[in-house]
């Protein structure tokens, strides 16, 4: 398979929720050196992934990206893997519902443009060090890490916080598939649901496991079945929340480390980037993380039909990065 080159069997879907009025942009800003101000740039969903529209930027600034990173989760490429996951996708759908105490905002919302109710972190490069070396010491993932903790902060927000939270985790799948362009839609998604009992390790292992059972495969090939579906059969399995695995409460997508200092272009080194992947009606909240030049950068933003409140989005980040830093000031588990 890694020899054929193929359509991009994501891109359908995307057109499908513009189509429905959904603004599926990528977020992404540009950080200059202290500055609190953000260039925004929002890059169409269904023609580039994270990897690919990150990389599609820097790109068009003259820093070469001769490559883009690979997945080394290769594992349970078949269509078994799609067959083990049929009962989740033909199961019982459960629908967490936010609190009514939630403060809607002062705006009309609007489905169709970027989202107001963001907000973002930039950790200094000694942070970023512990956050690294609080995970390789606990034996676990940084994206374990920030999934317990954006997890902890969701859970009060809901009618019942007792419940798991549930979030489409976005596995890049270059290197096990072949695709023009190679900025395009080459991901799938595992679904992971966090318990409040779940500690970080619990976490790291129901990724790892799911990964080793190709889940993301499993995914990936029920997109590609699902290519050639008319319209209408697209956006009703969108409605109904028959689209993915499961509902999902949003999307925690990290786009890994990408060091600018050495590459061509003005004042990459004194830059960072933010990230949020888009949110969507059935999909509420989106959580990006993305580090640049050594610097770990957290955005999440809210999907106008849950808030179009500036402050509720700082507040959720607030409380957010407040878990990390106290995890790595305390450096224990």
């Amino acid at each position: 398979m890694g020899n054929r080159r193929l359509k991009d069997v994501v891109q359908p879907w995307f057109e499908v929720l513009e189509e429905m009025g959904e603004f599926v942009g990528i977020r992404f800003g540009r950080v200059s050196g202290s500055s609190d101000e953000v260039d925004w740039i929002y890059k169409p969903h269904h023609e580039f992934d994270g990897i690919g529209g990150f990389a599609s930027i820097l790109r068009s600034k003259g820093i070469e990206i001769a490559s883009l990173p690979e997945t080394n989760q290769l594992s349970n490429n078949s269509w078994l893997s799609l067959l083990r996951l049929l009962p989740r996708f033909l199961g019982f759908r459960k629908v967490l519902q936010i609190s009514q105490d939630i403060d809607k905002g002062a705006l009309e919302p609007v489905y169709s443009a970027p989202t107001p109710a963001y907000a973002w972190h930039v950790f200094s490069e000694d942070e970023t060090s512990k956050i690294r070396s609080y995970g390789k010491s606990a034996g676990v993932t940084v994206n374990s890490l920030l999934l317990k903790h954006v997890s902890e902060v969701t859970r009060k927000h809901l009618d019942e916080p007792s419940e798991k939270v549930p979030w489409m985790i976005p596995v890049n799948l270059r290197g096990g598939i072949k695709q023009t362009p190679d900025t395009s839609n080459i991901f799938s998604y595992i679904a992971v649901n966090v318990s409040a009992e779940d500690s970080i390790k619990d976490i790291h292992n129901d990724i790892y496991a799911k990964l080793s059972n190709g889940e993301h495969w499993g995914t990936y090939k029920k997109y590609k079945m699902g290519y050639w579906l008319p319209i209408f059969i697209k956006k009703w399995l969108i409605t109904s929340n028959r689209a993915v695995l499961q509902w999902n409460l949003g999307t925690f997508s990290n786009l890994g480390a990408w060091d600018l200092s050495e590459k061509a272009g003005e004042n990459t080194d004194k830059e960072n980037w933010v990230f949020a992947p888009p949110v969507t009606a059935t999909q509420m909240i989106g959580v990006g993380c993305l580090t640049t030049n050594n610097r770990l950068s957290i955005t999440i933003q809210l999907h106008p039909s849950l808030t179009t409140s500036v402050s509720v989005a700082n507040a959720f980040l607030g409380d957010f990065v407040m878990l990390v830093k106290r995890d790595i000031s305390q450096n224990s588990i």
